[in-house]
């Protein structure tokens, strides 16, 4: 029994450091492993629970606090963070998150961002919200405000895995994007100061049409790759009749 828990110490020890490297999601890695090993210790269930809060999986860190509670029922921070799920103010921030999740399912990202930059000023550690703005950007276009966010995201958690996919993903906006930007310069400069007759007036709204199938077709091809980002993103909606 002895080698176990030591065996289970050694990742939890690894989580710590991930923790300290703003790597939550490694810390998560580390001490699953942990827990595979032995799982009656508080402080790992505790700590494991609280990088499942802030990765935003609330169903799960109130799981993992339920247990640590079930194994030492006295004296244990677990009971006060299962009092804070309890709370109004966690209820009213749940409901707000929710709302937001529906706007993002439904594809409506503007009012999604909006509740969503909201949650960010008042509890800007919670991870997944990163990652939503990232796609709701992505999928409408606005690649400033993705790069900004997918930033940020590698700052709050530098082992999120997701992070390469985001950046694929800008990137493979902006390559396609650019070139086609740069042909619709070109040829409003060497038509300024030429009369423009009715071939070149045709010629250059079919450009610009050009220019919104292409930006329409990437974007579709975005919402099918993050298809799975966002079935992962919906495990964050809580079940409040299991708390």
């Amino acid at each position: 029994m002895n080698d176990l828990i030591n065996m289970s110490f050694i990742y939890y020890n690894k989580a710590l450091d991930c923790i300290d490297r703003n790597n939550i999601s490694g810390a998560k890695e580390n001490l699953e492993k942990a827990t595979e090993i032995y799982l009656k210790d508080i402080d790992i269930l505790n700590l494991l629970g609280i990088c499942e809060y802030y990765l935003c999986d609330f169903n799960m860190a109130n799981y993992y606090w339920n247990k640590s509670i079930r194994i030492k029922n006295e004296r244990n921070i677990a009971i006060d963070y299962i009092d804070k799920l309890k709370t109004d103010e966690f209820n009213s921030l749940m409901n707000r998150y929710n709302e937001g999740l529906d706007y993002f399912n439904g594809e409506k990202y503007e009012e999604a961002i909006e509740i969503f930059n909201g949650l960010l000023k008042s509890e800007n550690k919670f991870i997944e919200i990163y990652e939503i703005m990232i796609v709701a950007y992505l999928e409408s276009g606005d690649t400033i405000n993705a790069q900004r966010y997918i930033e940020l995201l590698s700052k709050m958690d530098t082992g999120n895995k997701s992070i390469e996919i985001y950046k694929g993903k800008l990137l493979e906006i902006k390559n396609k994007i650019k070139p086609i930007e740069k042909e619709v310069k070109i040829r409003k400069s060497s038509e300024k100061n030429h009369k423009i007759g009715n071939t070149s007036v045709f010629l250059i709204m079919a450009l610009l049409l050009g220019l919104n199938v292409v930006t329409y077709t990437n974007l579709q091809k975005i919402k099918n790759e993050n298809l799975n980002i966002k079935q992962k993103l919906e495990k964050s909606r809580i079940e409040y009749a299991e708390l």
